[in-house]
């Protein structure tokens, strides 16, 4: 996908996220989180030259990254990376029941109503570094 694509992508899911209530929508808010980051991710990759624009990430490790590609991402961009791996994995907990062991029988956890704390802090960290990245 295209660089402007990604990033109009972002601000309409972030315009859904704002009408979205933290404590009775966390899930969807955990889905959208994960939307408008990955699309952020793209953008950044893009940008930077990290990944071409006809490669884009699902996730912050799928598809695997090249050698190569591994060795263009700078330390802020392995941060913000590291910010969208949490929301990745609280994600696939509380949305999936899927936790760090894969082959474990699928259990949702408790709600804790600090993981979508976490995870709009961690969006939002992203949102700032992916704009900031935009304008050089």
């Amino acid at each position: 996908m295209k660089l402007d694509a990604h990033l109009k992508l972002a601000h309409q899911w972030d315009i859904t996220l704002t009408k979205l209530d933290l404590e009775t929508d966390y899930l969807a808010v955990l889905e959208f989180s994960m939307m408008m980051g990955t699309s952020l991710l793209n953008a950044v990759f893009h940008k930077r030259g990290i990944q071409d624009e006809a490669f884009d990430q699902n996730h912050t490790n799928r598809p695997v990254l090249s050698d190569e590609v591994e060795a263009r991402i700078t330390p802020d961009v392995r941060e913000m990376m590291a910010d969208m791996a949490y929301i990745e994995r609280m994600r696939n907990l509380h949305c999936r029941a899927i936790g760090e062991d894969r082959s474990a029988p699928r259990v949702l956890p408790d709600w804790d109503p600090g993981v979508v704390e976490k995870c709009v802090i961690n969006l939002r960290k992203i949102q700032a570094f992916a704009e900031k990245v935009i304008a050089e």
